[in-house]
C-alpha cells in the first residue's frame, strides 16, 4: 500500500460515496455491533465494518483493517473501564474512518478539498471527514490507497444496509462467520457478491520482547553498581500527541520511582508497545543513579516483559500487582503542577 496523496478523482468518488451513505442514514436502523466485511479489490485485505450513530452521538462509518483492527474493535466494543479514556481507544484502533461533523473539527485541508471539489456541505454533522486510524498514531488524512478502499467500504454499506432494512436477519452469524463482500473483475469492472467468511483474530496485547543491550548490562555488572531497595515501573498512555518522523503519535510515558522515599529515578517518553524503550530508559536509570534494585513492582505485563531479560542478566527480582503508590504520588504532583502552569 503506498502513501500517494489521493487524486481529485479519489476525492470525488470518495465523496461521492460518502455523500450516498449519508443520505441513506443506515445507523436509524442498524447498531455499531451488526459487522459485515469488505473485502479490498486490490491487497484482498478484509475490511470489518460498523455502523455509528444509533446513538445519535457519533456518526460514521469505520472500516476496521484485517485481523489486527477486528480485535481492535472487539476490545473496544467490550464494557469496561480500560477503553473510557480517549487515549486507550487509540491505542488499538487500527481502521479507516468516514465520520460526518460539525464544520468547526475539519481541518483547512478539509475545507480546501471540498471547495475544490464544488461541493457544499451544512448543518450539524453534516461535514465528511475521513481519517486512518493507526495503533498509537494519531488521525491521519487518508492515502490514494486508503480513499479507494473507504469509497469501495462506503459503497457497498449502502448496498448492505438496504437489504438489513427490508431483512433485518441478513448479517445474523453462521457459525463464527460474518457476511462479507468481495469482489471479481469482470469486463474491466468489480462485481460484488457475498461470501460467509470466519474472521481471524489477532492478539493485539502481544508484543515481541527484544534483547536488551548486551554490552551495556555487561558494563553495568562490571561497574559493581551498589543494591538500591525497590524501584516502581511503570507507565500510562498520553493524550497529547509529539510530532515523529511521519504522523504524529501518542506516546507512553515511563516512570522509574524508588518506592520506599518516592524519588524519581527516570522517565522517558516512548512510542506506544516499545518494549525496547522501556528497556532503553530502565537501563539509563540504573546508570544514572549508579544502583541496580533489588526488586522491581510492576502491575502491566508489558512492563513485567520488557524488564524481565534485564532482571535476568542483572539478578533482580519482578513482582507484579503490587500497588505503585510512589508512582501515584508522583503522577499526582505531575497533575498538580501541569494544572496550574494552565
Amino acid at each position: 500500500m503506498t502513501n500517494t496523496t489521493p487524486s481529485i478523482e479519489n476525492w470525488e468518488n470518495l465523496y461521492k460515496a460518502a455523500a450516498e451513505y449519508y443520505k441513506l442514514k443506515p445507523w436509524e436502523w442498524m447498531w455499531d455491533r451488526e459487522i459485515f466485511g469488505v473485502q479490498d479489490p486490490e491487497t484482498g485485505e478484509l475490511g470489518y465494518c460498523c455502523v455509528m450513530g444509533k446513538l445519535g452521538e457519533h456518526y460514521a462509518l469505520g472500516v476496521y483493517r484485517g485481523a489486527r483492527g477486528l480485535q481492535g474493535y472487539f476490545q473496544i466494543a467490550t464494557p469496561g473501564k480500560e477503553f473510557e479514556d480517549p487515549a486507550a481507544v487509540l491505542r488499538v484502533q487500527d481502521c479507516l474512518m468516514a465520520s460526518f461533523e460539525d464544520r468547526k473539527y475539519l481541518d483547512q485541508n478539509d475545507l480546501q478539498t471540498i471547495k475544490d471539489l464544488g461541493l457544499k456541505f451544512t448543518g450539524s454533522n453534516g461535514w465528511p471527514q475521513f481519517r486512518s486510524f493507526v495503533p498509537g498514531g494519531y488521525p491521519w488524512v487518508v492515502t490514494a490507497d486508503e480513499a479507494i478502499w473507504l469509497t469501495h467500504a462506503l459503497e457497498q454499506a449502502v448496498q448492505v444496509a438496504v437489504r438489513v432494512k427490508n431483512d433485518p436477519s441478513l448479517l445474523e452469524s453462521k457459525g463464527d462467520s460474518l457476511l462479507v463482500r468481495v469482489a471479481a473483475k469482470r469486463g474491466g469492472k468489480l462485481v460484488w457478491r457475498d461470501k460467509w467468511m470466519d474472521p481471524q483474530l489477532e492478539d493485539v496485547s502481544s508484543v515481541a520482547v527484544p534483547l536488551p543491550d548486551q554490552k551495556r548490562i555487561e558494563k553495568i555488572k562490571d561497574k559493581h553498581f551498589s543494591v538500591m531497595g525497590t524501584w516502581e515501573a511503570d507507565f500510562e498512555y498520553q493524550a497529547e500527541p509529539v510530532k515523529g518522523e511521519g504522523r504524529p503519535y501518542f506516546p507512553m510515558l515511563f516512570m522509574v520511582a524508588h518506592h520506599e522515599t518516592e524519588m524519581i529515578l527516570g522517565f522517558s517518553l516512548a512510542p506506544q508497545d516499545d518494549l525496547a524503550a522501556l528497556q532503553d530508559a530502565f537501563l539509563k536509570a540504573i546508570e544514572d543513579n549508579i544502583a541496580i534494585p533489588a526488586h522491581v513492582w510492576v502491575r502491566k505485563p508489558m512492563v513485567a516483559e520488557a524488564l524481565a531479560p534485564i532482571a535476568e542478566a542483572l539478578g533482580f527480582d519482578i513482582v507484579p500487582g503490587k500497588r505503585l503508590d510512589a508512582i501515584a504520588q508522583v503522577r499526582r504532583h505531575m497533575k498538580q503542577f501541569f494544572g496550574t502552569k494552565r
